[in-house]
């Protein structure tokens, strides 16, 4: 049987699957050896060429340069270009060669305040957690954590509901360290070239850059610390739930209309385990897309809930979504103002991970009078 046993694991590493998979390693590895020996080539011939251009110089210093310096003595303008010219690249080799030496010694990562989203969650990150102490702050006003409607911050303004709340974070020119997993990180934010208008209301704004950077040449250190910050300023938004109805302004469709914390699945109460097996099975059918679309079936899942008003149908559908971190879309069957056509193009429109509420469904039957907005009755 070891013998058999040994014969199939021979077969199955001269199958053609692993003969390819080991072609591919040898051609992997032939085309990092060779890149690296390209590298290695342009090193040195780099340095040759550095070589050969100061021997030449030096050179042609020993034979003209009794000539260049009784020159220059007659020539005081010549003499002061010449020192210009001489300070000047003296000082660009000092600054490419302190270039060169922070690329063997540190790692940086750089943020500019152009990539809106990780800029801004980096200050957060900070902010939140007061990871960076600096002397140098900049206060201003403070970002809603949700986004309001325009409606909804118009009727604000009429009721004067306009609060003003501070928040401080680190200014401009500040710098600092932060350890994080036994390695300090060297924060420093600063100007990114001029002030640029922009917007359709061109406004004037300072671009900034923030700079991390760490000792050696691994920069995982410096990748974890930023996808935590960009971890954090999502972690709200991943517990709570968007309920999205059927807006009648412009553009129309999905809207959303209010944001929600997710409610734990416990809190709503079923007869016996019909909680857990509907949550089991929503899950198997959220795992089963690509079987749905192997075998050509529309991929849909409906479930009827019934029973009187209030008996729990909405709210077990809203922690359902927020157990299985969708948002819902509510479509009430009620409203006479809508078609079939609409009815479809509703659902064919609807977002993605998203559960979508049929409420009255009993509505479309006859001997039910229809309403704009009916309140109780069956979901789906």
């Amino acid at each position: 049987m070891p013998s058999h046993v040994l014969s199939t694991k021979t077969q199955n590493l001269l199958s053609p699957t692993n003969t390819a998979t080991l072609v591919d390693c040898r051609e992997q590895r032939s085309t990092t050896h060779g890149s690296v020996r390209a590298v290695e080539l342009y090193r040195a011939a780099v340095v040759a060429i550095t070589a050969a251009l100061a021997a030449a110089a030096w050179q042609a210093w020993r034979r003209y340069g009794a000539t260049v310096a009784a020159v220059l003595t007659n020539n005081q303008a010549l003499m002061l270009l010449v020192s210009s010219a001489c300070i000047a690249s003296v000082t660009r080799a000092c600054y490419l060669l302190q270039q060169k030496i922070e690329e063997r010694l540190w790692t940086t990562i750089t943020v500019k305040s152009s990539e809106t989203a990780v800029f801004n969650a980096l200050i957060a990150h900070l902010v939140k957690h007061r990871l960076l102490s600096s002397s140098v702050l900049t206060a201003k006003k403070k970002k809603a954590t949700k986004r309001k409607s325009w409606r909804q911050a118009h009727l604000d303004w009429m009721l004067g509901k306009n609060e003003l709340e501070l928040e401080y974070t680190p200014g401009d020119n500040c710098a600092g360290i932060v350890p994080w997993k036994g390695s300090n990180i060297i924060i420093t934010r600063s100007p990114d070239g001029p002030k640029q208008c922009v917007g359709w209301a061109r406004h004037l704004v300072q671009p900034e850059v923030m700079r991390l950077r760490t000792w050696g040449q691994d920069g995982a250190v410096l990748r974890d610390f930023l996808q935590s910050a960009v971890a954090t300023a999502t972690m709200d938004v991943d517990d709570e739930i968007n309920i999205m109805c059927i807006g009648n302004d412009w553009p129309g469709g999905w809207q959303k209309a209010v944001t929600k914390k997710r409610r734990a699945l416990e809190s709503v109460v079923l007869d016996g385990d019909l909680q857990q097996r509907l949550l089991a099975d929503a899950k198997e059918f959220l795992r089963s897309g690509n079987w749905y679309s192997q075998a050509g079936i529309p991929y849909r899942r409906g479930y009827l809930l019934y029973g009187p008003p209030g008996c729990g149908k909405t709210s077990f559908c809203q922690a359902l979504a927020g157990t299985l971190k969708l948002d819902v879309c509510m479509l009430s069957l009620s409203n006479k103002g809508m078609t079939d056509n609409d009815l479809a193009a509703h659902l064919r429109d609807a977002p993605a991970n998203a559960i979508v509420l049929l409420e009255d469904v009993d509505a479309v039957f006859h001997g039910r009078e229809l309403t704009r907005a009916g309140s109780g009755g069956d979901d789906i």
